[in-house]
């Protein structure tokens, strides 16, 4: 069984990943990426990179998929580079995972 793959959010940042054969879904503001989000998560694709850009305010996203195996949620740091949000919900994934703050409290950590 294949996986299909999906990266949504700002077409410079999500558009590299076409050339790998990710469906992209560009996307220019916040209610229409929750929007498609929430749609591929209903349509049962099993990874979904998503530009961080658009990540403020859509825990509805996370909150749907942290009980389920799939779909993967892997953000993706827009060209200023990873935005609070994505540092911070990294930071909680792994302190959960490994047991201990291992990030520490630096911001270039990511």
């Amino acid at each position: 069984m294949a996986t299909k793959l999906a990266a949504v959010g700002e077409y410079d940042v999500i558009m590299p990943f076409k050339v790998v054969g990710v469906e992209i879904y560009p996307v220019t503001s916040s209610s229409e990426f929750v929007q498609k989000v929430m749609e591929l998560i209903d349509e049962e694709v099993g990874v979904i990179f998503l530009s961080d850009k658009f990540l403020d305010g859509a825990e509805s996203i996370f909150e749907k998929v942290s009980a389920r195996p799939l779909p993967c949620i892997i953000a993706i740091p827009g060209p200023l580079g990873a935005t609070e949000f994505a540092r911070k919900r990294m930071r909680n994934l792994v302190k959960k995972a490994c047991g201990v703050d291992i990030m520490g409290k630096r911001k270039e950590s990511l």
